[in-house]
């Protein structure tokens, strides 16, 4: 935020953002986005658990 010259004033947890990351590749070879991707989807096993 300091790059920005911005500071933080509130947080919420209503606000929800997506990312949708689409590939040609079957693999995901780059570490970082393999990782989002385990994220999202424990995250969603999750969700799915607790209904």
């Amino acid at each position: 935020m300091q790059q920005y010259g911005v500071s933080m004033i509130d947080s919420t947890e209503e606000v929800r953002e997506h990312f949708h990351a689409i590939s040609v590749e079957r693999k995901i070879s780059h570490p970082r986005v393999a990782a989002i991707i385990e994220t999202a989807q424990a995250l969603s096993e999750k969700r799915l658990d607790s209904r």
